[in-house]
């Protein structure tokens, strides 16, 4: 009888060993990497899939464009460091396993940054730098704001989400503001236990919840009045930050200004009207062809520190890094 308990032990012990271990995120909101004074990839650790991790990169061939990948945290290996985690699993935004894409993923979580560890396939190898993630060490820092998820309706800003683990901020067009408690329901999908105004009052609801899906925020409120309804929200192209110098904000201005219509304003001055706006003027000098120059303007903005204004020549909002 002893020696069937010692094997049973024994056995328990070795299927002990052999069972997966299974991460859980040490830290939540945005890290992000810059190359040239702006975001090339930022990582979302707020858990809106689940325990996984949201790789997203900014890509350039004719303009500037977004992807993703899911990085699956959940079933993530500990390495011999405690604070690295080998990924086994990713997908893309289409939700195609891209495994074989990598020889190694893995992720070093500090306080002050994470550094993500890309080591690719040459044989699945296809593109370069401007249209796909390549082999390299990449060290993030946490972001200066949140997850940012915006939803729009003929080109206005109709509503937008602050992401966190376990709550979320949800700004609408008139200023409203309401804080979602949520639990989750699902691997991805929250569902809100409690709405709370910004004068922390409580808000009556039939139902609401935030859902995930192939990149894209689904946030379905239900008896909130005018504010029910299903909203798709998007994330925030570039992750809100505040110019450091008017250089940066030049740079700000020209990638706005490329993003939206393809062409790179070379030439870029801005004043400083000391109200907390600036105004910045994007322009080329063009050759008339006989020895004298001419100055072309492609823009007039006026806008904060965060790039958030108005286009001074048509009056509408815009947002240099949105």
């Amino acid at each position: 009888m002893k020696k069937i308990c010692a094997l049973f032990l024994a056995l328990s012990l070795l299927i002990a060993l052999a069972a997966p271990v299974y991460a859980e995120t040490p830290i939540s909101g945005a890290y992000v990497y810059e190359e040239g004074g702006m975001p090339k990839y930022w990582l979302d650790f707020t858990g809106s899939v689940a325990d996984n991790v949201v790789l997203h990169c900014f890509f350039q061939t004719d303009s500037w464009y977004e992807t993703y990948y899911v990085l699956d945290f959940k079933a993530s290996v500990p390495e011999s460091h405690q604070d690295t985690y080998r990924i086994e699993t990713v997908w893309d935004a289409k939700g195609n396993d891209i495994s074989n894409w990598f020889k190694t993923v893995s992720l070093t979580i500090q306080e002050s940054c994470v550094r993500l560890y890309i080591e690719r396939d040459d044989k699945t190898l296809a593109g370069g730098p401007s249209s796909t993630i390549l082999t390299g060490l990449y060290e993030m820092t946490p972001a200066k704001a949140g997850v940012v998820y915006e939803a729009y309706s003929d080109n206005k800003l109709q509503t937008w989400v602050l992401l966190n683990k376990d709550y979320a901020e949800l700004h609408f067009a008139d200023g409203t503001e309401w804080h979602l408690q949520a639990e989750s329901s699902d691997d991805h999908t929250k569902k809100a236990v409690k709405i709370i105004s910004s004068d922390n009052t409580d808000i009556a609801f039939e139902a609401a919840e935030i859902s995930y899906e192939q990149g894209l925020i689904l946030l379905t409120l239900k008896g909130t009045g005018e504010y029910s309804g299903d909203y798709t929200l998007r994330p925030r192209a570039f992750l809100q930050r505040e110019a450091e110098s008017e250089a940066e904000l030049k740079r700000m201005a020209q990638m706005h200004y490329k993003r939206i219509s393809g062409f790179y304003p070379p030439e870029a001055d801005v004043e400083d009207n000391g109200d907390g706006t600036y105004t910045v003027h994007l322009y080329e000098i063009v050759p008339n062809g006989d020895g004298t120059y001419h100055t072309a303007t492609s823009a007039w903005y006026t806008v904060n520190a965060s790039g958030v204004g108005v286009h001074d020549l048509f009056g509408y909002a815009v947002n240099l890094i949105a």
